[in-house]
């Protein structure tokens, strides 16, 4: 049972350095973390570390399959692109439960 729950975790961290690995192959990927506040339909609304809000359009990761249920208070890990706009279309949406306020990594 213990080797089950450990491998649990280590899927999770793998899956987690994936997302932010592969947004690191690519110049125009950014990777958000943030606590989701607000899920609407298409878009998230989640805060970031420094208290700002930021609003992502959730539809090409939606329609990749590459985000699972959204809730609210859950904290995540999102890859995607900016658009000429300024408007952040996410391409990736993992869970990020060792998500704490003040502990996380900076957006790239």
């Amino acid at each position: 049972m213990l080797r089950s729950i450990t491998s649990a975790f280590a899927l999770a961290a793998i899956a987690g350095a994936s997302l932010a690995s592969a947004a690191e192959t690519r110049a125009s990927e950014h990777v958000l973390y943030g606590i989701i506040t607000r899920v609407s339909n298409g878009t998230i609304v989640v805060q970031r570390r420094d208290g700002s809000r930021a609003t992502i359009d959730i539809s090409p990761a939606e329609a990749a399959g590459t985000t699972g249920v959204l809730y609210v208070s859950r904290p995540v890990a999102i890859a995607g692109e900016v658009d000429r706009s300024g408007r952040f279309h996410a391409e990736a949406i993992r869970s990020w439960y060792g998500l704490r306020r003040g502990d996380w990594p900076a957006d790239r």
